[in-house]
């Protein structure tokens, strides 16, 4: 079963690898927790994002 295109915490939604935390793709803090108002205190009101562990870009801008 592939995970790619599913939403999880576990798993990255473009290549279906596991995921290393949150970033946010606007300022590019990362943290292990989810930070729900993040997009306050983001100089670009980033929203937080699943990190994929493999390339360390947020799910949705996914390199691998």
């Amino acid at each position: 079963m592939s995970h790619i295109n599913i939403a999880s915490s576990k798993h990255c939604s473009t290549c279906g690898g596991e995921v290393d935390g949150f970033k946010c793709p606007e300022c590019k803090i990362t943290s292990a927790v989810f930070d729900p108002s993040h997009w306050r205190a983001c100089i670009n009101a980033g929203k937080m994002k699943l990190k994929c562990k493999k390339c360390g870009m947020v799910e949705i801008n996914c390199t691998c």
